[in-house]
């Protein structure tokens, strides 16, 4: 495990949280984490990515969704790790051309909120949770729990910092 993943791990432990739904846009904030805790990850969404090493997210299978625009680099990206990941569900989205600094939550955030709803269709397996503290840091990681229910974990997006607020 590298280091980002043993800190994301501390993390987790620390709020208590033994399996997690993931999203995120920048796949290797998460790779080394899910391919060491295939046990923890319960359903990852990589969004809008920028770079996908598809031999970290194969053996989730069916457990991952790669979700893009129609056109654009990290739409190239997607299409590109998709045959080395035949199980995950792939999902692109009409007449929308993503870049780097898209901000989907703003640009498109019916499509986004119906495609994430849709893939973790399943959040009641997981026990909800409602975790004592709000805020903090950890392994030199800063986290910030928001509501009650099964843990989404959402990393922060490559450069638009204002989708998750």
């Amino acid at each position: 495990m590298t280091a980002l993943a043993d800190r994301l791990a501390a993390v987790l432990d620390h709020l208590g949280f033994q399996r997690v739904f993931m999203a995120t846009q920048m796949p290797g904030d998460i790779d080394a984490f899910s391919m060491a805790n295939l046990d923890r990850v319960a359903r990852i969404a990589l969004i809008i990515p920028s770079r996908i090493n598809p031999d970290a997210f194969a053996p989730l299978a069916g457990q991952v969704m790669v979700l893009a625009g129609e056109s654009g680099i990290p739409t190239d990206t997607a299409n590109a790790a998709a045959p080395a990941m035949p199980d995950a569900r792939q999902v692109r989205l009409t007449g929308y051309a993503a870049t780097a600094w898209s901000d989907i939550a703003v640009e498109k955030p019916s499509e986004l909120c119906q495609e994430m709803e849709l893939f973790f269709n399943n959040l009641d397996t997981l026990p909800p949770l409602f975790p004592e503290r709000t805020n903090g840091t950890v392994a030199g990681l800063t986290y910030r729990v928001m509501g009650s229910g099964p843990p989404l974990v959402l990393t922060p997006f490559f450069l638009a910092a204002s989708q998750w607020e």
